[in-house]
């Protein structure tokens, strides 16, 4: 793969030269004192030795699904992947985007569809990198892409995040970068096919309430009325900046947005991960669950820039855990996604000093909630919760009622 972003990640040797052959690692797995925890996966088919090709959870086919990436080139392929028989699949559609990596990726249940934002992409021949700002649609049910023109657009970017808001019905985006990061907020509404810009870019150390301008961060559901959490990621160093040194810094606050209330809710407290970029993130709505692999920290000279750690945030008690398991070994810009049919997250692809991993690792929810030792199985807001306690709460009164007819009828005293 080649270059990302202006600043850092140039010059620290990251992921940025052509190879030219693919080369698949096979991440050490420790387990020097480290419970079991993630699994590899069996898998056929089309390889994925690539990284920043977000995953996204389609219900309708019970697949992943990915666009694009980078490794030895940019990718500009459509990926599936069946995690019940271990299948990937590659299409190349006649109408689709131009290969890019680290857009910005979301599955909106409204139009059953996936939504794709920007992203970049770099010229062979000139080494020029492109930034994008164009929306893209595509629907799973006839396997086609849609170009979507559009009044406003945020500014061209990658590195970005996007969630799907099932509360407003809106695709929601943050940050990002293109020479400058972002802190703006987006939302898009896949009915009227219009961006409406929520809150502005505000390039300042002094933000109150809100996250400073950052990329490369984790971004991934809330439960609840909230509409998505965000972790770390890399920002600006202002006190070098003053001093007319463009340096970036990795950040470890955590941060909770919700649309119906229009705020942002600093959740940094307590045991927190390290800073880091280009972590794997993922949510599952059902337990209540995001979390988080991997990434960099060239903050940290222990760290030697890679990561291989996993933490799992508990959005019901709203508090980091790290989870001391047996995995992979450290990746950067792999891809996370969470499988609500077996009840797993599924960990793809990757890169380690230039060699990128095709591999797929699995780790199962109840493996994460016996090590945080969560009581409850499900979400106190999930839908399975509710549905839950309105069949108990019905079988009561059915058999409350049931009991009631059965008793004999007292005659009143004459």
């Amino acid at each position: 793969m080649r270059g990302l972003h202006g600043f850092k990640l140039a010059s620290c040797g990251l992921l940025f030269l052509l190879l030219d052959v693919v080369v698949v690692s096979v991440p050490v797995v420790t387990s020097q004192n480290k419970a079991a925890g993630w699994e590899l996966v069996p898998t056929k088919g089309a390889a994925f030795a690539r990284i920043l090709s977000p995953a996204v959870f389609d219900p309708t086919n019970s697949r992943f699904e990915f666009f694009g990436g980078a490794g030895v080139t940019d990718f500009g392929d459509t990926v599936f992947f069946y995690p019940g028989n271990g299948t990937f699949v590659s299409k190349s559609q006649e109408t689709r985007p131009s290969p890019r990596y680290a857009e910005a990726m979301s599955f909106d249940e409204t139009c059953r569809c996936v939504v794709v934002f920007g992203g970049a992409y770099k010229k062979t021949e000139t080494s020029v990198e492109m930034i994008y700002n164009d929306t893209w649609l595509y629907f799973t049910g006839n396997d086609s892409w849609k170009n979507v023109a559009t009044k406003t657009a945020p500014a061209a970017r990658h590195l970005d995040g996007m969630v799907y808001d099932p509360n407003s019905k809106v695709d929601l985006l943050f940050g990002g970068t293109d020479d400058q990061p972002y802190n703006d907020l987006w939302s898009f509404n896949t009915t009227k096919l219009a961006w409406v810009q929520l809150e502005g870019n505000n390039l300042t150390e002094d933000l109150t309430g809100r996250p400073v301008n950052r990329f490369a961060f984790e971004m991934a559901p809330s439960i609840g009325d909230s509409s998505f959490m965000v972790f770390g990621g890399d920002s600006i160093n202002f006190h070098l900046l003053k001093s007319g040194i463009p340096t970036e810094e990795e950040v470890n606050d955590t941060w909770e947005y919700s649309y119906s209330r229009g705020s942002w809710l600093n959740l940094t407290s307590g045991i927190h991960p390290p800073g880091r970029m280009l972590p794997a993130s993922a949510s599952s709505a059902q337990y209540g669950l995001t979390l988080m692999f991997g990434g960099s920290n060239y903050s940290d000279p222990f760290s030697l820039g890679f990561l291989s750690d996993t933490w799992v945030f508990d959005q019901n008690t709203n508090k980091w855990h790290e989870l001391n398991i047996t995995g992979p070994g450290p990746l950067v810009g792999a891809s996370l996604g969470y499988d609500p049919v077996s009840k797993s997250f599924l960990l793809f692809g990757g890169e380690d000093d230039m060699i990128f991993s095709g591999l797929v690792w699995r780790l199962s929810v109840s493996t994460v909630l016996s090590l945080i030792g969560r009581t409850s199985v499900i979400s106190w807001f999930s839908v399975e919760f509710v549905v839950a306690a309105l069949v108990v709460a019905s079988a009561v009164a059915i058999a409350w009622a049931s009991q009631r007819r059965a008793q004999p009828r007292r005659t009143p005293p004459l």
